[in-house]
């Protein structure tokens, strides 16, 4: 018997896992429809796409299959992007990434000996 709700458990986790890459694939199609428009969005554009195509809630679930715990469908709503916790975890994720992008290209790019670099050119 417990094994049958084991087995439920894992079949929904598997439809919200569909659910959240589907979303994330959404949101990388997006972004390229952007870059290849060489569109820069808004501001609220740019966060509601990009706190998705971070990943994170996608991630966490992956990780929550396999504790083996048993996930009611309370549970499982509060990883799905609609929700504001996941909502934050994209967010946070991204604007993580965001800095330590702009820091790693600020390094190289406005790097006095590269600018030097690019005057001899």
């Amino acid at each position: 018997m417990e094994l049958s709700i084991f087995h439920e458990s894992i079949d929904k986790l598997i439809i919200y896992e569909l659910m959240q890459w589907e979303l994330v694939l959404e949101a990388y199609t997006n972004e390229a429809e952007w870059s290849e428009a060489e569109f820069v969005p808004s501001f609220h554009e740019y966060i509601a796409t990009a706190s998705i195509s971070v990943s994170g809630p996608t991630l966490i679930l992956i990780c929550v299959l396999f504790t083996g715990e048993l996930l009611t469908d309370h549970i499982l709503s509060q990883i799905d992007y609609r929700s504001k916790f996941a909502y934050l975890i994209g967010l946070i994720g991204r604007l993580l990434n965001d800095t330590k992008t702009y820091q790693a290209v600020y390094s190289i790019f406005y790097n006095p000996s590269f600018l030097l670099k690019q005057q001899h050119f």
